[in-house]
């Protein structure tokens, strides 16, 4: 089992590729479709790392990253953050990277190998 990344995606067809795409690359993906139900998920799992969607319903998702940096556990959890607008500065310095959507999955990757490296395999 790989790390566990939190992905909070109110698009279902989204969010479903971006669970796809993380679990045959090595991670274990947590589906979250609301702000609300991505802070429960962090919180209730190891979260190695937070995938957001900026707009998210009910709680956004600059507030989820608010919520969290706002505790000592998970101030410096690494976020990635993505939207299809731009973000204010205020806003765009709660997350560890931003990805403008559509999203280049290559770049997600990247991010995410950097952020939470994979374990090394002994084949």
């Amino acid at each position: 089992m790989g790390p566990i990344i939190v992905v909070a995606e109110d698009n279902e067809p989204f969010r479903s590729m971006l669970v796809s795409t993380l679990t045959m690359n090595g991670y274990t993906p947590i589906p979250a479709a609301d702000g609300h139900e991505a802070l429960l998920r962090v919180k209730e799992s190891m979260t190695a790392a937070l995938l957001v969607d900026v707009s998210l319903p009910g709680m956004s998702g600059v507030r989820v990253v608010e919520v969290l940096r706002a505790q000592p556990e998970w101030e410096n959890l690494p976020v990635i953050g993505m939207s299809g607008y731009d973000l204010s500065d205020d806003e765009a310095e709660l997350f560890t990277r931003f990805l403008q959507k559509p999203l280049v999955l290559a770049d997600l990757l990247q991010y995410l190998n950097e952020l939470v490296p994979l374990p090394e395999h002994d084949d």
